[in-house]
C-alpha cells in the first residue's frame, strides 16, 4: 500500500490525494476497484486487517505504486513546480489473529467445494 501525499516544500504540510492506493483491486477482480480504500478501512476497524507502523523493505513493490499511471500523471503534473510535490508513504496490511481464524472459518477453498 502507499498514501499519495500532495506536500508543500515551504510550509511542510501535505495533502493526502490516494489513502491505501494498491493493486488489489484488479488482483482480486473487484467490480468496484475504487472502493477498496474503503474496503481496507473497513476491514481494519472490524479487527480482521492491520497496517502496522513501518513499511516493507523490498521497495520493488512500492515501486510498481508509484509509477502506475494515475500517480506519475500527479508527479508529472508537478515537474518543475517549486513549492510543491508529490510524496509516497509506504504501507503494507496484513491479517489479524482474528482475520486468520476467520478467513479459516468463512473463506471456502473452491477446489474442495467442487469435489462431489
Amino acid at each position: 500500500l502507499i498514501d499519495v501525499k500532495f506536500q508543500s516544500k515551504k510550509e511542510h504540510s501535505f495533502q493526502v490525494l490516494k489513502r491505501n492506493f494498491s493493486e488489489l483491486g484488479n488482483k482480486a477482480a473487484c467490480q468496484h476497484k475504487q472502493l477498496v480504500p474503503n474496503y481496507i478501512d473497513n476491514l481494519c476497524r472490524l479487527g480482521l486487517l492491520e497496517i502496522p507502523a513501518g513499511h516493507l523493505s523490498d521497495d520493488n513493490q512500492y515501486s510498481k505504486l508509484r509509477n502506475h499511471p494515475e500517480n506519475a500523471l500527479l508527479v508529472k503534473q508537478l515537474e518543475g513546480n517549486e513549492t510543491h510535490k508529490i510524496e509516497f508513504e509506504k504501507k503494507y496490511i496484513q491479517a489479524t489473529g482474528l482475520g486468520q481464524q476467520f478467513m479459516r472459518a468463512c473463506v471456502v477453498d473452491k477446489r474442495l467445494s467442487t469435489r462431489k
